[in-house]
């Protein structure tokens, strides 16, 4: 399985892809790296900006979130990262 990682780009507003946002009824999640294994992480959103969405919680500066084929990943996943 290939997947891409997103590195948020400054501590105030993170924005991701909306593929890699699972949405929930009652909850909005992502997965993240942590030393090669995926861990599902729940996130508050806010604006969608065309295809990305902003992430105003639950992320912080320097975390790798996945981007694609997040709904095929479980938390602790092992994951390995392409380029």
């Amino acid at each position: 399985m290939k997947i891409k990682i997103m590195l948020p780009q400054n501590s105030h507003r993170f924005f991701v892809p909306l593929e890699a946002v699972l949405v929930g009824q009652q909850r909005s999640e992502v997965f993240v790296l942590e030393e090669g294994v995926a861990r599902r992480r729940e996130v508050k959103i806010g604006r969608l900006i065309g295809e990305k969405v902003e992430i105003i919680e639950g992320i912080e500066e320097g975390d790798e979130v996945v981007v694609n084929n997040s709904q095929a990943l479980s938390d602790g996943s092992k994951v390995r990262i392409e380029n």
